[in-house]
């Protein structure tokens, strides 16, 4: 379970001294960024981002079959010989640079629209468990909150 932004930071950090992969090539998603945010309190998983150099190093390193036309996403396994960690994984996907980001206590984030965008897409899938639609429902109505108080339009006096 990840509780704070520093925890997150922590954990990555630890994966990407043991790949040399620089801690800027990443941009967390889903439940730990909305942790960082403040938004939430917990989040069982990290979902991580990385550019496409740091993404295919990893890759190769994890033996991932990547193909161009697929959207590859794995789950990072250490390499000091423990077992996934299937409670707390941390998922591993290629960055696309098109979405915007901002910056919480060291970790680099996407922006609220593009978590939006990204639990839109979590709730609309039907195999996905319910608990994990549910909390994506949770997360949409937060950040639906969050970017109308943002984009608020300004009465003029």
């Amino acid at each position: 379970m990840f509780k704070s932004a520093y925890e997150i930071a922590v954990t990555l950090r630890v994966l990407f001294e043991d790949h040399a992969i620089p801690f800027n090539h990443m941009v967390v998603g889903g439940g730990g960024a909305l942790v960082a945010m403040g938004l939430r309190e917990e989040t069982q998983d990290i979902n991580l981002w990385l550019n496409e150099e740091s993404f295919h190093k990893l890759a190769a390193y994890q033996n991932v079959i990547c193909h161009p036309m697929v959207d590859t996403a794995f789950q990072y396994k250490s390499g000091h010989g423990e077992e996934w960690d299937k409670e707390h994984p941390i998922w591993i996907r290629k960055r696309n640079t098109y979405f915007d980001i901002c910056e919480e206590e060291d970790l680099q984030i996407f922006d609220a629209m593009t978590l939006l965008i990204q639990k839109r897409g979590g709730y609309s899938r039907p195999e996905r468990p319910k608990a994990k639609r549910d909390q994506d429902l949770a997360d949409i109505r937060l950040l639906n909150d969050l970017l109308a108080e943002k984009n608020k339009v300004k009465e003029v006096a």
